[in-house]
This record gives structure tokens, sequence and C-alpha cells, in this order.
């Protein structure tokens, strides 16, 4: 398992470097949690890789626990996500969607074709004037305040004297052109999902709507009355369905496990 570790070692690192990209963390907050993933996963005699069961690649894997370890990371750090009461009030579309906008810090653009890819029924008209009406809230914060001698304070939102903010590093070019990059990869690996989905048979569409709203599988199959070791089957032979048609369609490991992560949970 040392080995093991060792070989995927350069993943771990690449994987937590771009989940935290996407959720705009600073240099030391990216640091920090990498040497946190790093250890969960060596703990217990690389305990997290032994239970990779096999369903799926073990790179895939390995992103699904970073970016289930992010997660914790930020609900440590900053506390843990709730919707605002606004946002409730408006309905399921609402409360996802400001889900994506403030706490994933999703671009407009991209937060609506996730809504849409996830079942709901809306136009880009529509979700503008959705993201006009909910609450102006503050994202979690993603400058690490210093003293003047350098040394990590961590970041409160309050200001004290003797501290500064440190801004984010200017974006390079190459940078920017990854960026760009990601975000094209991303759009195509969604209307992949999109195609993928809409093959499915409605009840296995139904499935996959509900879990995409956070409804956990035990629930769903209670919703549908669907005895328990048949449903898993069933959602194991979905969920393999998705994930093929998205390899098939050119879809990298790392974001086929991304828009799946809870899948096989």
């Amino acid at each position: 398992m040392e080995r093991l570790y060792l070989e995927y070692l350069p993943i771990i690192e690449r994987a937590a470097a771009r989940a935290c990209r996407r959720y705009g963390l600073g240099r030391e907050d990216t640091e920090d949690f990498t040497q946190d993933v790093k250890l969960k996963l060596w703990e217990d005699d690389c305990a997290v890789l032994r239970k990779h069961q096999g369903r799926s690649e073990l790179t895939t894997y390995i992103v699904v626990v970073v970016n289930h370890a992010l997660q914790d990371f930020i609900n440590h750090r900053w506390g843990k996500w709730r919707p605002s009461e606004a946002a409730r009030s408006l309905g399921d579309l609402a409360t996802r969607f400001e889900t994506l906008l403030i706490r994933d810090r999703r671009a407009l653009r991209e937060a609506c074709e996730i809504v849409r890819m996830e079942g709901f029924q809306a136009t880009d008209a529509q979700l503008s004037d959705l993201a006009a009406r909910l609450p102006q809230r503050i994202p979690r914060p993603v400058e690490t305040l210093t003293d003047f001698a350098g040394g990590s304070i961590g970041a409160t939102g309050d200001s004290a004297p003797g501290l500064r903010y440190e801004p984010a590093a200017a974006e390079s070019a190459d940078e920017r052109v990854m960026s760009q990059e990601r975000s094209c990869r991303r759009q195509h690996a969604l209307d992949a999902l999109r195609e993928a989905r809409a093959a499915l048979p409605p009840e296995d569409k139904l499935i996959v709507k509900m879990w995409s709203e956070g409804v956990s599988f035990a629930d769903i199959a209670r919703r549908l009355h669907c005895e328990q070791k048949a449903f898993y089957k069933r959602k194991e032979r979905t969920f393999s369905q998705l994930r093929q048609a998205l390899v098939k369609a050119g879809v990298s490991a790392e974001d086929v496990a991304e828009l799946l992560s809870d899948a096989g949970s």
C-alpha cells in the first residue's frame, strides 16, 4: 500500500490543486488542504485506499475522496453551508441555484447549465431574474489574513490592528489559458451527461434527478417503493451506464468523478 500511495501521490496532489482552484482558495489554504488530504490517505496504513472496491478506476476514487475532503475542510474553516431563507422560500430551484452561485462559486452561465442538466426547467432569462432576487450573500473567504511579519493568522473576515489581507497572486497568461480549457472541458462534460441522461429509461431518469437534488438513495428507494437490494443493483447499473457514456464521449476520469462524485456512496 505504501508503494501504491507513492505511485499515486502526484495524482492526489493534482486533484487537490484542481479542487482548490474550483473553490478559489489561496496559496496557503491550498497548501494546508493538500497536506491534510495526503495525511488522510496515508493514515492507518492507507486505510482509505484499502476501501477501494474496484468498482471504478483508482484515479476516479481518489478524486472523489479529495472532493469530499475539501468540503469537510471548508466546512471546518468557515462553517457548514446553509441556503438562505429567501432561497428556501422560492423553492428547490432557487436553493440549488444559490448553492451553485455562492457556495460553489460557479459562474452564472455554468450554474444555469448545471441546474438544467439536473432536470430543472428554466430559461436563461428566468434564471438571471432568479439570481437577481436572491440575497447578496458574501462568499466564503478566499484570502488569507497575515500579520506584517508574514505569519498566517487565518481568514476571519474581521479587520484588526496589525493585520492585512494578502491578495491572491495575479493570474498568469498560462493560468488564463488553463482556466479556459477547464471551462471548455467542463461544458463538454455537462453536455455529455445531459445526453447520457436523456437516453435513460424514464424511472432511471427520475432516480438520477432525485439524487442530483440531494435525496439519499435509501430515501429514493422508499419513495419509489422499491425493495432495497433490487434498487441498489438498479442504481449501480444506471450510474455505470452514465459513466460508460461519459468515458465514451471523451470525458476525463477526473471530470466523471466530479460529476458523479456521490453516486458510489
